[in-house]
C-alpha cells in the first residue's frame, strides 16, 4: 500500500453536487436515465454528474473495490441543516443507504456526520460534530467508528479538539483513511473563525497542521507522521496499480507498514 498526498481544500462542496469524470473503457455506454434505472447517472456527458442534492454533497470516498461511493450530505431546511452520510452505486443513481444523527430527537441542534472512511471488512469511520442552533463552531465533537447501518451510532475513538504530540492542536481531521482494520490516518486540522467585518457572520477556515495516525490496536493511541507539518492531504493509493515513480526527498516518508507518505505544503 502506498500514501500519497497532496494540497486539496477541506471539504470542498463540489459545487453541490459529486461529480466522476469518465473515461473511454470497456463498458458500453449507459442509456438515457428514463426514471426506472436507479444504478446509472442521468446523462452520460462527463464530466458525470452523480448527485442532484439541493444540499451541499462533500467528502466522497470510494469503497476499496470500488464496489460503492461513500459521501457526507445536507439536509435542506430553513434552520437545522444536519449532515448524513449515505453510499451510491458506483455509477451513481439511488442512494443505496442514508445514515443520519440519532442524538437530535429534539431538532434544537445542528448535527453533522462528515468525512466517511470505509476499510476493506466494511468499518465505517467518520468525523461527527454537534452545534448549537445558530452557532458556528460545535459544541462538540469526535471521530466515531461503527458501521453503515442506520441505527449505528459507533464507538467515540478521538474526541476534538486535541493536543498533538508536536504541540499542534488539532481541532478536526479531513481525508480520513483506513490502514488496515485497526489504525486510521488523517490530516489533523485547526479552525478559525474569521469574517470579512466586525458585526459580519463568520465563516471557518480550516488550516492543515500534519497528518496523525490513529492506532485502534494500541489505545486509541495518536502519533504524528514526521515530516509532515502544513501537509493539507494524505491519499492511500494500491501498490497494485501503476503509479509513476516518485522520486526520493525529504518530503517523502515510508510507514512501517510499508507506504509511502508524500506531503505538500502550502505556500502564500
Amino acid at each position: 500500500m502506498r500514501i500519497h498526498s497532496r494540497r486539496a481544500p477541506h471539504l470542498a462542496p463540489l459545487r453541490n453536487a459529486c461529480v466522476l469524470l469518465l473515461v473511454a473503457c470497456a463498458h458500453s455506454a449507459p442509456g438515457p436515465n428514463d426514471g426506472t434505472d436507479t444504478d446509472g447517472p442521468h446523462t452520460t456527458t462527463p464530466p458525470i454528474q452523480l448527485t442532484y442534492n439541493l444540499g451541499r454533497d462533500l467528502a466522497p470516498a470510494w469503497r476499496a473495490d470500488g464496489s460503492g461511493l461513500l459521501y457526507a450530505f445536507q439536509l435542506p431546511g430553513p434552520d437545522d441543516f444536519d449532515g448524513c452520510l449515505a453510499e451510491l452505486p458506483p455509477g451513481g443513481g439511488t442512494r443505496r443507504v442514508e445514515k443520519c444523527p440519532l442524538e437530535d430527537l429534539a431538532g434544537d441542534s445542528v448535527n453533522l456526520l462528515g468525512t466517511p472512511a470505509i476499510s476493506s471488512a466494511g468499518r465505517l469511520a467518520w468525523v461527527q460534530t454537534r452545534s448549537a442552533t445558530g452557532r458556528i463552531s460545535p459544541a462538540s465533537a469526535e471521530i466515531r467508528v461503527g458501521n453503515l447501518t442506520v441505527i449505528d451510532t459507533g464507538t467515540v475513538v478521538r474526541t476534538l479538539p486535541y493536543l498533538a504530540q508536536s504541540g499542534a492542536v488539532h481541532a478536526t481531521v479531513t481525508h480520513l483513511h483506513w490502514l488496515g482494520e485497526s489504525a486510521l490516518i488523517y490530516v489533523g486540522d485547526d479552525v478559525q473563525y474569521l469574517g470579512p467585518c466586525q458585526n459580519c457572520k463568520p465563516d471557518s477556515l480550516v488550516i492543515g497542521r500534519e497528518i496523525a495516525r490513529l492506532d485502534l490496536a494500541a489505545g486509541n493511541l495518536v502519533t504524528v507522521i514526521p515530516g509532515t507539518a502544513e501537509a493539507t492531504s494524505v491519499w492511500l493509493l494500491h501498490h497494485r496499480r501503476r503509479l509513476p515513480r516518485l522520486p526520493p526527498s525529504a518530503g517523502h516518508r515510508r510507514g512501517d507498514d510499508g507506504a509511502r507518505l508524500r506531503t505538500r505544503r502550502h505556500r502564500t
